[in-house]
C-alpha cells in the first residue's frame, strides 16, 4: 500500500496482493483532491482469479466522519468475466475505518 499527499490537495493511494493458492490478485489505484476534509476522484480496480477477471471504473469519496468512523464510498462500471461469461454492471462499494 502507497499514500501520499506531496502536493497541496492532491490524493494519491494505491494498494494491491496476490495470493498463489487459486492466482488471486486485487489492485486499486485511487487519484483524488483534497477540499473541505473531502477527498474526491477517479479510482481503477483490477480483481481476479484462475477463474475469474475484473476491472472496475469509477469515482470515490472519502472523508466522511460519522459515529467516530471514517466512511469512503464509491462507485461506477464494473467489467467482469466469470468463466467466459461476460457480467458487466454497475458497482458500488462502501469502506468504514477507525483509526487507533
Amino acid at each position: 500500500q502507497a499514500m501520499s499527499n506531496k502536493w497541496d490537495n492532491a490524493y494519491f493511494s494505491s494498494s494491491a496482493y496476490y495470493s498463489s493458492a487459486f492466482d488471486n490478485y486485487y489492485s486499486k489505484i485511487q487519484l483524488g483532491w483534497e477540499f473541505s476534509g473531502f477527498t474526491v476522484g477517479p479510482e481503477v480496480v483490477a480483481v481476479g482469479s484462475k477463474s475469474f477477471d475484473g476491472q472496475r471504473v469509477g469515482l470515490f469519496l472519502n472523508g466522511i466522519k460519522l459515529v467516530g468512523l471514517g466512511w469512503s464510498l464509491s462507485g461506477g462500471y464494473s467489467l467482469e468475466d466469470e468463466e467466459n461469461l461476460d457480467k458487466n454492471s454497475a458497482y458500488i462499494g462502501l469502506s468504514v475505518n477507525k483509526q487507533f
